[in-house]
């Protein structure tokens, strides 16, 4: 009887150590975490993501970009205000048959060509990056969120600033041509 009873406890010692293995192994795999070590970690993806977008993100070429789409804008846009003027107002004539441009001839290109400038960085602020899949790889749920989010903010931030600078140069030089030409 005793080599029964020895070889049944044997048998229930086994059994336990089998199926309590993998569920201390899973508790070691994750440990809980209190939420100032959640916060610092987010705090921590946030940092790394503003760093990484600023390494990533070319300025000169969204500076050129600005500028090319403000000129494209700008062309559009007058020509638009051109023929929307004429349509709203036609021109008159003057002394000796020269046409005289009226209101709606000069505001309309006028505010064509604002809009067109203003367009380039409304533009460029939609387009959205994402941030290589290789830095997030490994990472929790919560990091990947937390970085994809403030990359994405800190990326579209650092564009449309050199967009709109470069627009802003464009509109500027061509409105100091334009106040240049009127007096």
């Amino acid at each position: 009887m005793r080599a029964h009873a020895a070889f049944h406890t044997l048998i229930v010692f086994t059994t336990v150590l089998t199926f309590s293995a993998p569920f201390v192994t899973l508790a070691q795999q994750n440990p809980i975490q209190t939420e100032a070590e959640v916060a610092a970690g987010l705090l921590a993806a946030k940092t790394a993501a503003e760093q990484d977008a600023s390494n990533d993100v070319n300025r000169l070429l969204w500076f050129g970009a600005g500028m090319g789409l403000a000129a494209m804008g700008i062309t559009v846009g007058a020509l638009t205000g051109c023929l929307v003027g004429s349509a709203i107002n036609p021109e008159t004539e003057g002394w000796y048959g020269v046409p005289v441009p009226n209101e709606a001839q000069v505001i309309g290109p006028l505010v064509g060509s604002t809009l067109g400038c203003l367009a380039s960085p409304i533009g460029i602020s939609r387009y959205s990056s994402n941030p290589p899949v290789v830095r997030l790889l490994g990472k929790s749920p919560e990091y990947v969120e937390a970085y994809t989010n403030a990359y994405r903010a800190k990326a579209r931030s650092l564009r449309t600033s050199s967009a709109t600078v470069g627009a802003a140069i464009v509109g500027g030089g061509l409105g100091l041509c334009l106040f240049g030409s009127i007096q």
